[in-house]
C-alpha cells in the first residue's frame, strides 16, 4: 500500500535521531559565547535563547531540523544556567516533486511552544507558528545537503549576507532556485545572498549583466531602484560602466524624477489658481506690518507650494487654499525671512492655528498674535 505524502514525511521525523553529545555540546558553547559577546544583553533580560539548524537527507528529501537552545538567569546565583535543546520543527523539501512540508511543534498564539507535545505535520500556520517554523541558525556540524541540492549551487557555507538591500533565507533559496533557472544562476553566481530577492524583467537582466562584467554591488534594494528609474526616464541601463556606478546613476535618475514631479505639481497648481482667485480674491491685498513683522495673505496657489517648501508643513500638501473660509498669512521679519504661517478663520474672526518651521511653535509667538489679532479685523472690515 503506498503511503501519502502525509505518512511518509511523519514515518521520516519519527526515525530521526536527536542531537548527539558532541551536537548538544556545540549548541551549549556557541550560544554561550553569544552571551558572553553581548553582556548587556544577558543582564537585560531574564531568558535567552538562540536557534541552530541541522541540515540531513533521506533519499529525495532535503530535511532542515531547527533545534532552540535556553539559558535563563538562576535568581539565587545570578548566574547563567543551562536549560536544554529542543527541537521546534523539521522542513522537508522533496528534490524530485519540489514539494515542501513542515513538521511543528504547537505554539500558541503569543508564541509559546509546546515542548511537552511532539511534532506534527501542519499544513496552515498562524504568525508565531510560522515563525518557528522558518527560523534557522547556525549550522550543527555533521549536517549534510542532498547531491541535487549542491549540483544546484548551495553550500552550507551560505548561512547569512550581510550586504544591504539583500535577505537570506536558505529554505525560500532552495524552492526559488529549483523552480526558476534565473534563480539557479543567481545561486552559482556571487551574488548568491540576493536569490531571496524579487526582480522584474529589467532587474533581472540587468544582474546578468552584472555577473557577465563581474561588477561588485553592495546595496541590492539600492541597484534595484536604480535600474527601475533608469528604465522608466530612458536611461540606457544596458551599460555595464553606467551600472558599475550605479550609486551615481541613481542620484542622477532621482533628479530626473524630481524635475518631472515638479512638472506634474505645475500643471495642477496651474489648475487650481482661477478657483483660487475667485473665492479669494477680494482678500488678497490684505497686508500689514508693526516694522519688525510683516504679514500678507497669500496671493496664490504657487505661493501656498512655496511656503509649504520653505516652512516644511502641510498647508499645499493638504490643500488649505480650497478653504473658502480660510485666509492663510505668510508672517516674514524684516529682511523678508518666513517666520511663522497663520491660518485665519472668517467665520470665527480668530486664528486657528499659528506654526513655524516643521510645524514648531514661532519664537516671536506671543508677539505675532498680538500684533495680527490688533490689525485683522479692520483689514477685513475693508474687504466687506
Amino acid at each position: 500500500m503506498k503511503l501519502s505524502i502525509r505518512q511518509q514525511i511523519e514515518h521520516i521525523s519519527s526515525a530521526l535521531n536527536p542531537l548527539s553529545p558532541s551536537q548538544l555540546e556545540f549548541v551549549k558553547k556557541t550560544h554561550f559565547n553569544y552571551l558572553t559577546e553581548d553582556v548587556a544583553d544577558c543582564k537585560k533580560r531574564r531568558k535567552h535563547f538562540a536557534f541552530f539548524s541541522l541540515y540531513q537527507v533521506c533519499g529525495d528529501w532535503q530535511i532542515d531540523r531547527v533545534f532552540i537552545s535556553y539559558f535563563e538567569i538562576s535568581n539565587r546565583a545570578k548566574s547563567l544556567q543551562f536549560m536544554g535543546v529542543f527541537e521546534v520543527s523539521q522542513w522537508f523539501f522533496n528534490v524530485k516533486s519540489l514539494k515542501s512540508h513542515i513538521m511543528q511543534r504547537p505554539c500558541t498564539i503569543y508564541g509559546n511552544i509546546s515542548f511537552d507535545k511532539p511534532l506534527s505535520f501542519r499544513t496552515s500556520f498562524t504568525y508565531n507558528s510560522a515563525y518557528y517554523a522558518e527560523t534557522y541558525g547556525d549550522k550543527i556540524p555533521y549536517s549534510k545537503l542532498h547531491p541535487l541540492v549542491k549540483r544546484t549551487g548551495f553550500s552550507l557555507d551560505m548561512q547569512f549576507s550581510n550586504v544591504k538591500g539583500s535577505k537570506w533565507s536558505f529554505r525560500e533559496a532552495i524552492v526559488r532556485a529549483f523552480n526558476s533557472n534565473f534563480y539557479e544562476t543567481l545561486i552559482k553566481s556571487k551574488f548568491w545572498y540576493s536569490a531571496c530577492l524579487d526582480f522584474s524583467d529589467c532587474q533581472k537582466k540587468a544582474l546578468f549583466i552584472a555577473i557577465r562584467h563581474n561588477l561588485s554591488i553592495d546595496d541590492f534594494s539600492l541597484f534595484n531602484d536604480t535600474v527601475r528609474l533608469m528604465e522608466d526616464f530612458g536611461m540606457d541601463w544596458h551599460n555595464p560602466k553606467l551600472l558599475a556606478d550605479f550609486h551615481r546613476q541613481h542620484d542622477i535618475a532621482l533628479k530626473k524624477k524630481m524635475k518631472m514631479d515638479s512638472f506634474s505639481e505645475f500643471e495642477k497648481i496651474k489648475l487650481a489658481e482661477p478657483d483660487y482667485s475667485s473665492s479669494h480674491g477680494k482678500y488678497l491685498n490684505i497686508a500689514f506690518s508693526n516694522g519688525d513683522l510683516n504679514f500678507h495673505v497669500l496671493q496664490s496657489v504657487s505661493e501656498f507650494y512655496e511656503e509649504g517648501e520653505a516652512m516644511h508643513h502641510c498647508v499645499y500638501k493638504c490643500q488649505y487654499y480650497l478653504k473658502p473660509d480660510t485666509l492663510i498669512f505668510s508672517v516674514r521679519d524684516s529682511k523678508n525671512h518666513r517666520i511663522a504661517t497663520i491660518e485665519y478663520d472668517l467665520l470665527s474672526n480668530s486664528i486657528l492655528q499659528c506654526r513655524g518651521v516643521c510645524n514648531e511653535c514661532p519664537a516671536d509667538y506671543d508677539s505675532i498674535v498680538n500684533t495680527f489679532n490688533s490689525n485683522i479685523k479692520y483689514m477685513i472690515l475693508n474687504c466687506a
